[in-house]
């Protein structure tokens, strides 16, 4: 019998081992990849996102960029929290972006975005605060938009390679690896076919555009290259005046969507791009695209990270040389 104070007795070698097995066998159901369960957060509840979250939406999104980057020795997607919220406010104004946060003890700790612009949706960005990772808030966050998306024919999103953890819960909740991706940067400094005219998008190419990607994804994204002629400045590459490539936007990676027939006029959307713009453009182009990747290093554009497109429903693989942006 154990009287109070005294030192409990040590359970029976059986019994401990029992209890060894039952702890490792909880590990191994967990998906692959996902860090150690971590002690219950607490009561979170989850709700729609409103403009007045940006501040918060961008303090969680920047902690966790952060805390990604300097574990596995990569530069923030975004330089500072105020940037970040600066990202989050454009997001929540945008009214064919859902959102959802997480809240603990009064405090915004997630945040999920949908876009719902076409009829393939994308999901993105979304972020759980470091100190609360694993505990299950962004398997409820991803949940809330994929509710959302119920009945459309494809969800997409594009996540950091370097996070196992994001792939493992991506899989359990039914997306697939459909393309590794390379984030790249700079200065496109190379000649190309005199052939090839790039200039400024203009509201009647928008109809051509689409049918580029149409043909190339199977799906319209008609809606998102009007919101792009609205706040970015795209290009279309023009052959003997026909529309045979365009950028969404060339100078923000995460919606420089694309699509070119041939990779001879993808390049000659990034060189022309580059020289209207007088700087930098960014991508992410799909790795498999080699030929097109070896031009882009050799024009002076630097990798700056692997990603990875992930889909959940339908998919096509592209019919055109092509580049998605951060949710597709």
């Amino acid at each position: 019998m154990h009287h109070p104070g005294s030192v409990p007795p040590r359970p029976p070698p059986r019994v401990a081992q029992n209890r060894r097995d039952a702890v490792h066998l909880a590990e191994l159901a967990r998906p692959a990849g996902l860090p150690p369960a971590l002690p219950d957060p607490g009561p979170v509840r989850l709700r729609p996102a409103v403009a007045a979250d940006a501040e918060a939406c961008g303090r969680v999104l920047h902690a966790a960029q952060a805390d990604l980057a300097a574990r596995h020795g990569l530069v923030p997607d975004v330089a500072s929290a105020a940037e970040a919220a600066m990202h989050a406010a454009a997001l929540l104004s945008d009214p064919a972006m859902f959102g959802v946060v997480a809240e603990r003890r009064g405090q915004v700790v997630g945040a999920s975005f949908l876009q719902e612009r076409d009829e393939v949706r994308g999901i993105g960005p979304t972020a759980v605060a470091p100190g609360l990772q694993g505990a299950g808030i962004g398997r409820r966050l991803l949940r809330a938009v994929l509710d959302r998306a119920e009945g459309v024919g494809s969800t997409r999103l594009v996540q950091d390679a370097a996070s196992l953890a994001a792939t493992a819960l991506h899989a359990d909740l039914g997306f697939e690896v459909k393309a590794p991706l390379m984030l790249l940067a700079g200065h496109a400094l190379a000649a190309t076919d005199p052939e090839i005219r790039v200039r400024a998008m203009q509201e009647e190419d928008v109809e051509a555009c689409d049918r580029l990607h149409a043909a190339a994804h199977g799906a319209s994204r008609g809606q998102e290259i009007r919101h792009a002629l609205r706040v970015h400045s795209p290009v279309v590459a023009e052959r003997h005046g026909r529309i045979v490539g365009y950028l969404a936007a060339p100078a923000a990676w995460r919606s420089n969507h694309g699509v070119a027939e041939t990779a001879a006029e993808m390049a000659a959307l990034l060189a022309g791009a580059s020289g209207l713009r007088g700087g930098p453009v960014a991508l992410l182009l799909p790795a498999r695209q080699s030929d097109l990747l070896r031009w882009c290093l050799k024009a002076g554009m630097r990798a700056v990270k692997p990603m990875l497109l992930l889909a959940r429903g339908g998919y096509r693989v592209p019919a055109r040389c092509w580049v998605p942006s951060a949710q597709y």
